[in-house]
């Protein structure tokens, strides 16, 4: 079912205010809290393979990474 702009507004406030929501916080929200970032995560791995963590931009790559 499509919503136009308005409507969703109109459901969505009212379910904010009915306590019916819940808010995720992704993609860099908990660093703020002090956890780590994915560079971060990744930067042991990417040593121990002998790659440079600056020099990655698809960690799920480096994860799946096989020595030749």
């Amino acid at each position: 079912m499509y919503l136009n702009r308005n409507d969703f507004l109109l459901q969505f406030s009212q379910r904010v205010l009915d306590t019916k929501t819940a808010l995720f916080l992704v993609a860099g929200g908990t660093i703020d809290a002090g956890y780590p970032s994915w560079k971060d995560l990744f930067k042991p791995i990417a040593k121990e393979l002998g790659k440079n963590i600056a020099d990655i931009d698809d960690y799920y790559k480096l994860a799946v990474f096989e020595r030749q």
